[in-house]
């Protein structure tokens, strides 16, 4: 994984997921530092999670994910379930 200190990509998000995924309960829907785990979610600087967030599921509604976007949840954050 890539460290605190490096930029973190979309690819570096992609491959947590990848990752995490085998770890969680299929039909449930977990939002994104679910997905890819917190501490990973909380290496990602604050200002540039939301960017990141949009590009994912801008991907995730082209069907190049392992995950699909299905909703929001009361905090207005995106909703995924593996496909």
């Amino acid at each position: 994984m890539t460290t605190v200190n490096s930029i973190i990509t979309l690819t570096d998000i992609e491959n947590a997921v990848t990752l995490n995924l085998p770890n969680l309960a299929s039909g449930k829907s977990y939002t994104l530092e679910q997905l890819v785990g917190s501490t990973f979610w909380n290496s990602i600087p604050k200002p540039a999670r939301p960017n990141l967030g949009q590009e994912f599921r801008a991907k995730a509604d082209r069907g190049n994910l392992p995950v699909s976007w299905v909703d929001r949840n009361s905090s207005n954050k995106a909703l995924y379930e593996s496909k």
